[in-house]
């Protein structure tokens, strides 16, 4: 946990309950809300390689823990997805829920800490560099520029015009009552950060920040940050509320003077029962990103190493269960060679794990399309009913 000053007793629970909170449905997203948890389909424009489809944000019930997760993997498997990522802390009931996971082969993929910071007396000098200029999200300019920002950083496909439409629309009402607010900032004449915050009565919310990667430590995020805490609290915020990661936003949210309160973990379970082992145990950091500060940083070659050995099992299954397994009274044989398939996982694990951006487009080789129905299968964009 990142413990950047003293935490204050006072608030403690003030910070957690309103951590709770912080929660994002975007257009076209599938929420199922009952009294033990929150599970979320997310629409396939918000996802990225590191952002799985179906997440489960919180759960506090008084039933057995099996008996939850039983429920909401039936539910992700009506959904056609291969897993769910599942997020625990300290207020997550029944308290065993993470070891319930853990038994059921649940591995853990990501950790975020909840960080506050009082907005009495003097704001942060984040030293923001003079060439760096931020601007309220206001109008139909900024707020193209803002969405940019979040595509490319985020490595997400462009929303489509309506759905467009509609955010701007919802942004402006949120202006209207100061009830949330976006921020861009530019390095000269370009877009390069942006961050949301949601004003919770006397909480601010810090959301959103992405920088893209070749403006990165240059002042942009900083500049982000401190507009957002000024326009926070002259709005009446008292207490700044944020979910960071130690290796992104950590220090520079350390500088600002936010202290740790609890840490988020969340495990991805995978639900595939054909599975051989370690399928989809370890992918990279999921984050429900959209609500949490951590700045887009791109897979580990450690992660992608655990990615491409989950690809190569699968693409190579595909093959065999469809030359071996399947019933094939004809002797017709389909699918890729398995040699020539696997010859490729490396260098396509790399590029939709980690450089691919939305206006990219790859041509794959039939040899090769095993490979490409297993990573669209593990980014849960490709139905298991199209597998062999």
């Amino acid at each position: 946990m990142l413990s950047s000053g003293t935490p204050h007793p006072w608030i403690a629970r003030r910070v957690l309950d309103a951590a709770i909170l912080m929660e994002w449905r975007p257009d076209g997203a599938i929420e199922v809300l009952t009294d033990d948890y929150r599970l979320i389909r997310y629409p396939d424009w918000a996802l990225d390689p590191t952002f799985p489809a179906a997440q489960v944000t919180r759960s506090r019930s008084g039933r057995p823990a099996a008996e939850i997760l039983g429920e909401v993997a039936g539910r992700v498997r009506r959904w056609g997805l291969p897993g769910v990522a599942w997020w625990v802390s300290s207020a997550t009931e029944p308290a065993d829920t993470e070891a319930a996971l853990r038994a059921r082969g649940g591995t853990q993929i990501d950790a975020v800490s909840i960080l506050a910071r009082p907005l009495d007396g003097d704001l942060p000098d984040l030293d923001v560099p003079g060439d760096v200029q931020v601007e309220l999200v206001a109008d139909e300019r900024t707020f193209r520029a803002a969405s940019m920002v979040t595509v490319r950083g985020w490595g997400r496909p462009e929303p489509a015009a309506g759905a467009l439409d509609r955010e701007f629309g919802q942004v402006i009402r949120d202006l209207a009552d100061w009830s949330a607010f976006r921020v861009v900032a530019s390095a000269g004449p370009e877009p390069v950060s942006s961050g949301g915050c949601t004003l919770y009565g006397e909480i601010a919310q810090l959301w959103g920040a992405v920088t893209l990667r070749q403006h990165r430590r240059r002042g942009a995020y900083r500049a982000v940050l401190a507009e957002r805490l000024r326009l926070a609290r002259a709005h009446g915020a008292t207490l700044a509320l944020v979910k960071g990661r130690a290796e992104t936003s950590g220090p520079i949210l350390a500088r600002a003077g936010f202290a740790g309160y609890d840490t988020e973990r969340c495990f991805w379970l995978s639900l595939l029962e054909s599975a051989g082992p370690g399928l989809c145990a370890a992918l990279p950091p999921c984050s429900h990103a959209p609500m949490t500060e951590l700045q887009q940083q791109t897979a580990s070659l450690d992660a992608l190493a655990d990615i491409e050995r989950q690809v190569l099992w699968l693409s190579t299954a595909i093959v065999h269960h469809a030359n071996r397994v399947r019933p094939n009274p004809g002797g017709l044989k389909v699918g890729g060679h398995q040699a020539s398939s696997a010859s490729m996982v490396s260098i396509m694990t790399s590029l939709w794990f980690r450089h691919l951006r939305p206006q990219d487009r790859v041509s794959v080789k039939p040899h090769a399309s095993p490979v490409l129905h297993a990573i669209n299968y593990l980014l849960g964009e490709l139905d298991e009913s199209y597998l062999p």
